[in-house]
């Protein structure tokens, strides 16, 4: 983590905003906030509120998303399989990226990387092929 005053007095901009993604529970986020001068003197208190506010509204506006590190795994199989690997995706944990049905039918899959042995052990189980397009 890391946060600057930028040309404020020293404690009064980084490290609110930093308060204010701490506070929020949030990793890998930045946040800048600009400040013109308006000609109202704010003192060093009034400079944290107004950082720590700013910066809060900005995240929450924003929004967050919770990301996971993921394989992709791709399947191909007849149709009387399909049954058994839509059984297997159980979101968030495994997703169903894509879907493509021709002669027989193709899934991707985004799984979670602490999923990834569990699945693939199950689809040699089943018997169904598989194979990793990226990730650990």
């Amino acid at each position: 983590m890391r946060a600057a005053d930028a040309g404020e007095p020293a404690g009064t901009a980084g490290k609110p905003m930093l308060a204010a993604i701490d506070a929020l529970g949030l990793d890998c986020a930045a946040v800048a906030v600009v400040r013109y001068f308006g000609g109202t003197k704010l003192g060093t208190a009034g400079l944290v509120r107004c950082y720590r506010a700013a910066a809060r509204e900005a995240l929450e506006d924003a929004g967050a998303e919770q990301v996971f590190d993921t394989v992709e795994i791709e399947i191909d199989v007849p149709y009387d399989r399909v049954a058994q690997v839509k059984r297997a995706v159980e979101p968030p944990e495994i997703a169903l990226i894509e879907e493509t049905f021709s002669d027989r039918a193709q899934f991707r899959l985004a799984v979670r990387t602490g999923r990834v042995a569990a699945l693939e052990r199950n689809l040699e189980e089943w018997r169904i092929p598989f194979r990793r397009i990226g990730g650990a």
